[in-house]
C-alpha cells in the first residue's frame, strides 16, 4: 500500500497570487537569499495530513464534503507581511490574511473531523498566512525588515469558493502538488 504527503488547503484567487507575486518581485530586487515559492503553489494550509496512506485518500475526501457542506462562502483578506518565527530570526515570509470567524470555525472542523482516521489535531494555534518565501541566507534578515516597512501589503480580498485535498510530491525544483479532491463551499 502506498503512501503519499498530503495536505487540505484552502484555494486562493490567481488574482491575489498574481499581487503576492509582485510582492516576492520587490522584495527579492532588495534581498537576497530567499527562495521564493511559485505562485501557483501559494495557499492557505488549513491541515497538514503528513504521510498518508492511499487506502485512506477515499474517506478524507468524504470526510472534507461533509465537514465543509454547510459552510457559505467567506471574504479574506490579504494584509501584511512577515516572517515566522520572527522578523528578527526570519525563516519563513509571509503574507497575512483576515477573515471572520467562517474561516477559524472551517479549519478547526476539519481539524476535528480527521481525527478518526487518525490525523491528530494540531497543536499549535492556527494562524492564517500565505508562505510566499524561505529565508536561505541569515544575512537577509536586517534587509528584509526594512523591506517589510516599505511596500505596502494590503493586497486586495477575494472570497473563499473551495477547499483542495493535495498530494504533494517534494523534488529539487519544489514542491509539486497534484489535486486529490475539490470541495467548494457554499
Amino acid at each position: 500500500m502506498g503512501q503519499f504527503r498530503t495536505f487540505v488547503a484552502l484555494e486562493i484567487k490567481e488574482n491575489i497570487k498574481e499581487l503576492l507575486a509582485g510582492v516576492q518581485q520587490k522584495i527579492g530586487s532588495e534581498v537576497g537569499g530567499i527562495k521564493w515559492v511559485k505562485p501557483k503553489n501559494i495557499h492557505l494550509t488549513l491541515k497538514f495530513l503528513g504521510p498518508t496512506r492511499e487506502d485512506k485518500i477515499e474517506a478524507i475526501s468524504e470526510v472534507l464534503e461533509n465537514t465543509t457542506g454547510g459552510l457559505t462562502r467567506f471574504n479574506v483578506s490579504v494584509s501584511g507581511l512577515g516572517a515566522f518565527p520572527s522578523s528578527n530570526n526570519p525563516k519563513v515570509v509571509w503574507a497575512g490574511l483576515k477573515a471572520d470567524e467562517v474561516l477559524y470555525k472551517l479549519q478547526k472542523d476539519i481539524d476535528i473531523s480527521l481525527e478518526p482516521l487518525g490525523f491528530a489535531r494540531g497543536k499549535r494555534l492556527f494562524s492564517p498566512h500565505l508562505t510566499i518565501g524561505r529565508v536561505r541566507d541569515s544575512r537577509a534578515k536586517k534587509k528584509l525588515r526594512v523591506a517589510f516597512e516599505q511596500i505596502r501589503t494590503e493586497l486586495g480580498s477575494f472570497e473563499a469558493e473551495k477547499i483542495t485535498f493535495y498530494k504533494s510530491d517534494l523534488v529539487p525544483e519544489g514542491p509539486v502538488y497534484t489535486v486529490l479532491k475539490n470541495v467548494s463551499l457554499g
